[in-house]
């Protein structure tokens, strides 16, 4: 196996920077995952990995060797493609056995490599099919097949479930999952889809315009996100973003008042001061229906039922929001519901630079939960 560690690797297309100083250790025999928008610089760092793309500074290392001028076959990776990149005139048997056939590999070793990976990608009916004569998926069984019988150190997935229906997307996820369990080799697995990123991967990196916004375990980025790209970004639906300031209330307490026409009264020492702008985000599946004497209302303007779940669009003083409720509801279009979310499952993000300050709980006066300011005051008028 094989670790791969990069040092503020860096990529320049002429006067255009795409990779900005990437810095990214990647241990041995895990599971990574590149992912982000399209243009974010993830297939670039993939490719200069496998040595398909130069790199502009930095260092790539395997282990402790630099390979950054090393010929792509010296670094011992495989690559599994979107298009597959099949030969449309050979057979599976063929296709699976190719890089076999240009190592000199001997005819009975090769069958035996390709007879072993075919029986596990189950494809042992078809080896004499040629790709034309294949479903979507299984070609890309074929392309991984292809990738495996050489036994590279490092598995490069770019994008490889793209071309496929809903469908089999879940059902190659499963495989590729069962794929690396069985291989135990290091692997990198580019990605513009959060769901394959959280499903497959053991860590997530996450990119915007060459930079690495966040990384770590699924669930560190599900519930801790370092700011308002990454909670956005992370997560099926969108979290919701909330406009959210620091006004006092007739008391004279510092309460957070949001646009949504809610408040909450703030503990003292929390380091936020009058006037200042917030954002909280509040996840879809923690935005749920409640009595009217403890959330904020909201109009229905969209219904989509899925059938084990329910996503509702609201909109509250303007703000539009998604909430997700368990089971089949079909509620009238325009009509009222009241909302609510738990303090410790919503996050607070500065409105100037996006950055993650906490959970609403670590702010919130614990003791006065049903002190309300005046949200018309700050927002206009509240409620729908």
């Amino acid at each position: 196996m094989t670790r791969i560690r990069l040092e503020n690797l860096r990529k320049s297309f002429g006067d255009t920077t795409v990779v900005h100083g990437i810095d990214l250790e990647i241990e041995d025999g895990s599971f990574v995952a590149l992912v982000g928008p399209s243009g974010c610089g993830k297939s670039t760092i993939l490719r200069m990995i496998a040595g398909l793309e130069d790199t502009s500074g930095g260092s790539i290392f395997f282990g402790d060797r630099r390979v950054n001028d090393e010929e792509p076959k010296a670094r011992n990776v495989a690559m599994v493609f979107q298009n597959y990149a099949l030969y449309p005139h050979m057979t599976v048997r063929e296709n699976i056995g190719l890089n076999l056939h240009l190592s000199k590999v001997p005819k009975a070793e090769v069958e035996r490599l390709v007879m072993e990976a075919a029986a596990m990608l189950e494809l042992q009916d078809l080896l004499d099919r040629r790709p034309a004569q294949l479903s979507g998926g299984q070609r890309q069984r074929v392309a991984m097949g292809r990738a495996m019988v050489r036994k590279p150190a490092v598995f490069l997935f770019d994008e490889p479930l793209s071309n496929l229906d809903a469908k089999l997307r879940v059902q190659m996820r499963a495989e590729i999952k069962h794929f690396h369990k069985t291989m135990q080799r290091t692997s990198i697995y580019v990605t513009h889809d959060q769901v394959e990123a959280m499903t497959l991967a053991d860590k997530v990196v996450v990119l915007r315009d060459g930079r690495i916004e966040q990384s770590g375990d699924p669930i560190t980025l599900y519930q801790t996100p370092s700011n308002v790209f990454v909670a956005q970004f992370i997560g099926s639906p969108a979290m919701n973003v909330v406009p959210a300031k620091v006004e006092l209330d007739m008391h004279g307490h510092l309460s957070l008042v949001m646009a949504t026409g809610w408040s909450v009264r703030l503990a003292d020492a929390t380091g936020l001061s009058q006037g200042q702008t917030l954002q909280i985000g509040i996840r879809p599946e923690h935005l749920v229906p409640v009595d009217t004497d403890s959330g904020f209302s909201a109009s229905i303007s969209q219904v989509e039922i899925t059938g084990s779940q329910t996503a509702l669009e609201v909109e509250a003083n303007g703000i539009r929001l998604w909430s997700m409720v368990s089971g089949i509801r079909a509620p009238a279009l325009g009509s009222n519901l009241w909302l609510s979310f738990q303090h410790d499952l919503a996050h607070v993000f500065d409105a100037k630079d996006g950055r993650r300050i906490g959970t609403l709980n670590d702010m919130t006066d614990r003791t006065a939960l049903n002190t309300v300011a005046n949200p018309s005051s700050v927002y206009g008028k509240s409620g729908v």
